[in-house]
């Protein structure tokens, strides 16, 4: 079950058809370690925001106590500015969190599933 889609950076929103999922977008989308390893833009960035993002404790002894499954899909691209800021820290708490998990779908694979969950 996925349970977030982040929309954050889009450069177009396409009609989804019939035979787009997010189940399809979930299982093509990179883990947040490959997604890191495959930065080409930004890559010093990237890797500071990882390195350096901090989840404050009462935040994270919260999301532990989150009983489901929650498979968080992230729609960015390499240079998005707010990804850089934004998205180590949410991987950082999945890092803390065995029930939560961050994957990360470029903006080709996710733009139609942006337009219909518009976040």
């Amino acid at each position: 079950m996925i349970l977030v889609l982040l929309q954050l950076t889009i450069a177009a929103t396409v009609p989804v058809t019939a035979t787009d999922s997010l189940q399809a977008a979930w299982e093509t989308s990179l883990p947040f370690p490959v997604f890191l390893e495959a930065t080409r833009t930004h890559t010093d960035a990237w890797y500071r925001g990882y390195q350096g993002a901090v989840v404050p404790d009462s935040l994270m002894e919260r999301a532990r106590r989150v009983v489901r499954r929650w498979r968080i899909l992230v729609v960015t691209d390499f240079g998005c500015h707010d990804s850089l800021n934004s998205i180590p820290v949410l991987a950082r708490l999945a890092d803390g969190v065995t029930r939560i998990e961050v994957r990360v779908a470029d903006t080709r694979t996710g733009a139609r599933l942006v337009g219909v969950h518009r976040t």
